[in-house]
């Protein structure tokens, strides 16, 4: 008899605390784990040893949700959020690293971006994808579109991100 008050799984994540979590998209068995200045991706197939693994200076990640990719975000004053292709997971390649250059208008005025997430949006018969953000400094919420470029350097095809092939 299993009791309720047991974990079903746990993951040596990382020695040092962790700031964040999210799992896939693609894998329901597929997690990620977010510890100050690494990252590391995880199969519950196999708990004990992790499928890859980052070193950067990140405060929060998520999986994306249009390809096997993920984005990550440091926290510092930079404003800086960079994107990850996960095609190989156990060697994750740097897509794009979006600083505050990166953008219209000024983002020199808002603090470190604190929070995010994905908002999916429909347009037409295809969805569009927006990278979600908000700032604790001056609590500026903004939304960010991930363009044909981006998505493709992802793994993703922009012309086939309809509702069948990227709804969860």
């Amino acid at each position: 008899v299993r009791k309720d008050a047991a974990p079903i799984f746990v993951i040596p994540a990382d020695l040092k605390p962790l700031v964040d979590f999210d799992w896939s998209y693609r894998d329901d068995l597929q997690l990620l784990t977010c510890a100050p200045g690494s990252i590391k991706f995880w199969s519950l197939a196999n708990p004990r040893k992790p499928l890859g693994s980052l070193q950067t200076s990140c405060a929060r990640a998520r999986f994306n949700p249009f390809s096997s990719s993920c984005v990550t975000l440091t926290g510092t004053s930079d404003h800086s959020w960079d994107l990850w292709n996960l095609s190989d997971i156990s060697s994750p390649t740097l897509v794009k690293d979006y600083g505050v250059d990166d953008f219209e208008g000024s983002l020199k005025s808002i603090g470190p971006l604190a929070k995010f997430n994905w908002r999916r949006v429909l347009v037409g018969s295809s969805f569009e994808f927006q990278l979600v953000t908000w700032s604790t400094k001056d609590q500026l919420f903004s939304m960010w579109r991930i363009g044909a470029d981006e998505l493709s350097a992802c793994g993703a095809d922009p012309s086939k991100t309809n509702r069948s092939e990227t709804a969860k």
